[in-house]
């Protein structure tokens, strides 16, 4: 707050979100749960210069108030009667001429037009700012740094090269545009054919993916790609640093080109750094839709895993059998029992 009125900010919104809009971060981008308490994976925290709010949904009411109690911050349960949006919270706190502002890399562009349609409706300036919370999260945890693991082609089906070839032509031929740019974590992994260890419960990996007719560069830190997976990777794409993306994304696209990107997964800083060099064309990433749709030898693994599951859970239930009502179990310690039994 004290940093927030040195910049002469009224509201400041945390969105929870990483630079990917991934609803579940890596522990860098954990802001909500540092500010608040609350470790559910939804959620939107409002700090104005005298109040603090949270909002979630009801998966999170019952934790959220234990989490909150005695933090000061109020819990709003989105979704009941007379519960406002957090937008509306803030018109409601805020005057005409009053200032809000989010973290430009937390915040999406498809969020970013409607917190502005809605803000200037009532005279109250919206605007995208440096991280706040950065300047005050002692000890805030790095960039992880995990190893990247590839999926051979004979488990995925298609190539990386293939996957590429395939988006660049429906870009072009759909859309008109010599460029994509991929911010989603997890459509990154699949058109690569890679795997990583970054998000928690995610097999996904920090990165950013520009892939273009002349050249397709991947931002993702070079200590994470094992030689093996380097080598093969300089075949297709060129490889820079995560951290580079923001300095170095408009070299690598001409002047006055068409770049095709999902407003809903691409950042606020990213957004606009783009939007001065070139004309953006919107949408759906076109990797979203290809990967929905399963090859024959991703349907074969399909199968081929769902019976060897089959396998582990009729093991489990003989053993629930032989053993309920001699053993103390909650769901807990049953999935643990039929987690070995998917390990053998």
């Amino acid at each position: 707050q004290k940093i927030m009125i040195s910049k002469e900010i009224d509201a400041y919104i945390i969105t929870g979100a990483d630079p990917h809009q991934s609803e579940i971060t890596p522990q860098r981008w954990a802001v909500r749960e540092w500010i608040s308490g609350f470790t559910g994976s939804a959620g939107t925290v409002v700090v104005t210069r005298k109040k603090a709010g949270l909002w979630t949904d009801f998966r999170y009411y019952i934790q959220a108030e234990k989490q909150l109690e005695k933090s000061g911050i109020a819990l709003f349960k989105q979704g009941n009667p007379g519960i406002p949006e957090p937008a509306e919270w803030i018109k409601q706190e805020l005057h005409p001429g009053a200032c809000v502002a989010v973290t430009a890399e937390e915040l999406s562009a498809e969020q970013n037009k409607s917190y502005t349609k809605q803000f200037s409706a009532v005279n109250i300036l919206f605007k995208t700012s440096e991280d706040l919370v950065d300047k005050v999260w002692i000890n805030r945890p790095g960039f992880p740094v995990n190893r990247v693991k590839e999926v051979p082609e004979i488990l995925c089906g298609m190539s990386r090269e293939e996957k590429i070839r395939e988006v660049l032509s429906i870009a072009s031929n759909s859309y008109n545009a010599e460029y994509l740019l991929l911010s989603s974590l997890d459509d990154i992994a699949w058109i690569l054919n890679l795997r990583g260890s970054d998000v928690p419960y995610n097999p996904l990996f920090l990165s950013y993916l520009l892939l273009g007719k002349e050249k397709s560069v991947f931002f993702c830190d070079k200590e994470k790609l094992p030689d093996s997976i380097r080598e093969k990777l300089s075949k297709v794409v060129e490889t820079l640093s995560y951290g580079d993306i923001f300095q170095s994304i408009t070299d690598y696209i001409r002047k006055g080109s068409r770049v095709f990107l999902s407003p809903e997964k691409t950042n606020m800083r990213l957004y606009k750094e783009v939007a001065t060099h070139a004309e953006l064309v919107e949408g759906r990433d076109i990797t979203t839709d290809l990967k929905a749709v399963k090859n024959s030898v991703e349907l074969d693994g399909m199968r081929r895993i769902h019976k060897q599951d089959g396998a582990a859970m009729v093991g489990f239930l003989r053993w629930f059998e032989k053993n309920a009502g001699n053993t103390v179990l909650n769901e807990v310690s049953a999935a643990e029992i039929l987690l070995e039994y998917r390990e053998k």
